[in-house]
């Protein structure tokens, strides 16, 4: 066992679990590992541009829940100008997001019609879900891909960006150093 938890370290696994069953005389033991990903840095002058983008929230506080989250999102979007749709069966959101507020630059002709902006609006959807006791996953897809202009793309980049830095401010515990 302490052979494959240190295999396990080696490939970069940043959670390991370990259990033991006994029965009787019977003994089995459980393995389980977490590859979680380091959370991004943001970099503003230049956003990867993506259609579906996650994070993990571990060591949630105490009393927070998915549904929690799901409402900070919703308020998260909504003072930043974007229009909300919550589906709390369903733990998700509808965002529509006015490409006129994000920081990221339209071309030229599209910044002077008015009727463009609305086509442009950026639409994604971002779903919670509970993996295990504090821990959520957090998942957001653009719903309408234009494929004349990447801008959607980029605003979509950065405003998951910024919802990640909100939801690991307001509900994850600091780790201490080590």
């Amino acid at each position: 066992m302490k052979v494959l938890i240190s295999k396990l370290w080696e490939v970069g696994v940043t959670v390991v679990k370990t259990t033991e069953f006994v029965q009787g005389q019977t003994c089995r033991w459980g393995l389980a590992w977490s590859f979680v990903a380091p959370a991004n840095k943001a970099i503003p002058h230049r956003i990867a541009e993506k259609t579906n983008d996650s994070f993990m929230l571990e060591g949630l506080q105490s009393g927070h829940s998915a549904f929690n989250l799901l409402q900070s999102v919703e308020s998260f979007f909504c003072s930043n100008g974007a229009s909300c749709k919550l589906n709390t069966a369903s733990f998700y959101i509808d965002i529509t997001y006015p490409n006129e507020h994000s920081d990221v630059p339209k071309p030229i002709e599209m910044n002077n019609k008015a009727s463009a902006n609305r086509i442009n609006d950026v639409h994604f959807r971002v779903s919670v879900f509970q993996q295990i006791p504090g821990t959520l996953l957090v998942k957001g897809s653009l719903q309408k891909k234009d494929t004349s202009s990447n801008s959607g793309t980029g605003a979509f980049s950065l405003m998951f960006q910024r919802l990640e830095v909100f939801l690991r401010n307001a509900f994850c515990k600091e780790k201490s150093a080590r």
